[in-house]
């Protein structure tokens, strides 16, 4: 895999720049890490800003060379909290199997527009907290007879080690990205962070949704629907809060 061999090789060369500084190595690529200078990315560890930057650019350019497709889902504690928060394991664990469960839906449905006959595995972190959240979202979405489609698309899920697992490390970087720019639409701006419009800047088509206010009002509406025995989705007409992003352009879609 292009991404993971040019990933690896990076790595590679920041340790032994490490060694030759007499700093400790890092064990792998973490983004909030790296954009924090903290634990393995500390000042004390050698890194500084500078190193950061050169870092971020070069994985910036890997990321260009593979040509991925990216999709990240996400949503704030603070505002399912607000709605779901009578769920016994909410709101990181509920809020974690939501992402989960849409960013295979986005798969399933970025495969059949444009790699109609192809199969997927799911691969992810390793988690004592979230890896089972994970392992019993994909099992039931593959047994649901209402998305048939869903047991085409993928084979099976793997767990991985991140530290060994470089995709990992590429998926974690877009996502750590992806979230900053939300970030930046929540405070009313359209501008495209630096590093973002490094990555989506040739053409690198990268979707990032978010769960919205109205996503998780409808969420409790679905939860009283099934308790009183109405069908689950009467009411529902909220969609996914999704702003896409392009090149340097970013448009919101309903």
């Amino acid at each position: 895999m292009a991404i993971e061999d040019q990933w690896g090789s990076r790595i590679h060369y920041e340790n032994e720049k490490s060694a030759l500084g007499g700093f400790p190595p890092i064990t792998r690529y973490h983004a909030t890490d790296c954009a924090g200078l903290k634990s393995e990315f500390s000042t004390t560890n050698g890194w500084d800003i500078a190193r950061q930057i050169k870092l971020t650019k070069r994985l910036c350019e890997i990321l260009d060379d593979a040509r991925p497709i990216g999709l990240v889902v996400g949503g704030r504690i603070a505002d399912m909290k607000k709605y779901l928060g009578n769920l016994p394991d909410c709101p990181k664990e509920s809020l974690y199997d939501l992402c989960f469960r849409m960013s295979l839906l986005f798969i399933v449905a970025t495969m059949r527009d444009n790699f109609k006959d192809a199969v997927a595995e799911v691969t992810i972190d390793q988690s004592k907290k979230f890896g089972q959240v994970a392992r019993n979202g994909f099992a039931v979405m593959k047994a649901d007879e209402d998305v048939p489609y869903l047991k085409d698309c993928f084979t099976e899920l793997h767990v991985r080690d991140s530290k060994t697992c470089l995709r990992l490390q590429a998926a974690d970087f877009m996502a750590y990205e992806a979230m900053r720019q939300l970030e930046v639409l929540r405070q009313g701006k359209d501008t495209v962070r630096k590093s973002m419009g490094a990555i989506i800047g040739t053409d690198i088509p990268l979707q990032i949704a978010q769960f919205n206010d109205q996503n998780f009002a409808d969420f409790t509406r679905m939860v009283e629907n099934k308790k009183a025995g109405r069908p689950t989705g009467e009411g529902i007409a909220s969609g996914l809060g999704l702003p896409i992003t392009s090149g340097h352009r970013l448009a919101h879609l309903p």
